[in-house]
């Protein structure tokens, strides 16, 4: 019984992941900072990460941290800086007009975990 509850409990942790990217792709679809929200908040709360520490933290490969960076890169929302500690290395960090966009979409999310908050059926 006991293998049966940890697969129920790790199916669960799926779908609600699932749930969660969903609901914040419908919720943010069309603002600039909404595609990229996670990486956004990792950003504006983890200093200057490298892609490493950020691919570890979102669960996702290497490859497509590095992706989404250069896309923020290109868009100015983001800019590479040189790692102090070993120069092969980048760092990345939020530009003025990115946290300008992180900032603007904060108001959805508030809306959007407000809303889920309240069709919770416990505390």
């Amino acid at each position: 019984m006991a293998e049966l509850r940890f697969g129920t409990v790790l199916l669960d942790l799926a779908t609600t992941g699932t749930v969660a990217r969903t609901l914040l792709q419908e919720y943010m679809h069309d603002h600039p900072a909404g595609d990229d929200f996670l990486l956004y908040t990792l950003l504006a709360v983890g200093g200057e990460p490298s892609p490493t520490s950020l691919a570890q933290r979102m669960g996702v490969p290497l490859t497509t941290v590095s992706d989404r960076l250069n896309r923020l890169v290109e868009r100015g929302h983001v800019e590479r800086l040189k790692n102090p500690l070993d120069g092969r290395s980048a760092l990345f960090r939020l530009t003025d007009e990115g946290w300008k966009d992180f900032r603007a979409v904060q108001p959805r999310f508030v809306e959007l975990l407000t809303n889920v908050h309240e069709r919770l059926e416990m505390p």
